[in-house]
Order: C-alpha cells, then structure tokens, then sequence
C-alpha cells in the first residue's frame, strides 16, 4: 500500500514537473510570433470517430465514451491544484482530468487525428512541413528540440492551453500530438 500510495506521488509530481517545463517554454515563446487557434475550429478525434462534438470541451464521462478509455488507477491528489486528478489511457492516447475538465492530452498515434474545420487533418506519423502552411508563424519559430507551438483561445480570450506537435529532428515525422 506504501508502495502504491509513493506510486502515485511520483506520479503527480512529474506531471506537475511537465505542465510547468511546458508552460516555461510558452512563456520563453511568448515574444515570438506564434498561431493562435479557435477551440471551435479543430477536433483531436479517434480516426473513424462519427462523434463531432469537440474533445476538448467535453466532460470526462463523454470524452471517455467518444475515445473507449480506461480509468488508469485510482483518482489522484494534486495537492499543487487542491483537487483529484484522473488519469485516463487507450493505446497512444492519455488524458488528464480535474473536476470534471480536461488538463493535458497526448497523442502518440496515428489512430487519432487532428481534424480542422477547414477540412484538414493531421496525425502522429505525417510529415512536420504539413503545418508550414496550416501554421506559418508557429512554423517559422518551431522549437529546435522538435516542438511546435500553436496557442489556443477560447470564447474571444486566450486560454492557458496550447497545442504541440512534436517531431523527430532527423526523420521530420509527428511523434505526438499535445494539448495542455
């Protein structure tokens, strides 16, 4: 039980450790010319999903339905944030939850896709120049590490979300997809 408790909190710990590493790279970015997408127009979807409601904006009991996923463990403390968090998984996709609102998402799949409303979709495994045009300015200040940023805005006002897509330097392919 100590085991599983200790589990747990090294658990929370490092997610906490990546939303700050990834907010501190947003924050470092923030001088630069970067896209900014609507909530409303795009979806991160299973890739034959007939579901158009948008992922992002569901509540935990829908986005579990829309992508079949499995509670992974019990609900978690986050004592950062004061509230349970609930991690969920499919294979090459997990998702966080707190009070019933989605926190982080990662796609490691080509068995999800990240749809627009202009009726383009990309996934893990595509080739990184496909958001050249999709995503000039992001494009323009990609991450040398391998990340591209696209900031997200929801209801007129930006969010403290955004969208990555990360990508092997060498082989120029998607090998994740993130929201957080």
């Amino acid at each position: 039980m100590k085991f599983k408790l200790s589990f747990y909190l090294v658990f929370i710990v490092l997610i906490a450790i990546s939303f700050i590493v990834n907010s501190q790279s947003i924050s470092q970015q923030e001088n630069l010319n970067l896209d900014y997408l609507w909530l409303n127009q795009f979806d991160i979807k299973p890739q034959y999903s007939q579901n158009n409601n948008n992922s992002l904006l569901m509540n935990e009991s829908e986005f579990q339905l829309k992508f079949n996923l499995s509670l992974n463990g019990n609900s978690d403390y986050s004592e950062e944030f004061d509230s349970n968090m609930n991690n969920y998984f499919g294979s090459g996709i997990e998702v966080w939850f707190m009070d019933n609102i989605l926190q982080a998402m990662e796609v490691t799949s080509n068995s999800y896709i990240f749809e627009i409303t202009n009726g383009n979709s990309i996934s893990v495994g595509d080739n990184i120049s496909i958001l050249s045009t999709q995503f000039p300015n992001s494009w323009l200040n990609k991450n040398e590490s391998g990340k591209i940023f696209v900031l997200l805005k929801n209801n007129n006002s930006d969010i403290d979300m955004n969208l990555t897509f990360h990508y092997n330097v060498n082989s120029n392919l998607i090998t994740k997809i993130s929201v957080q």
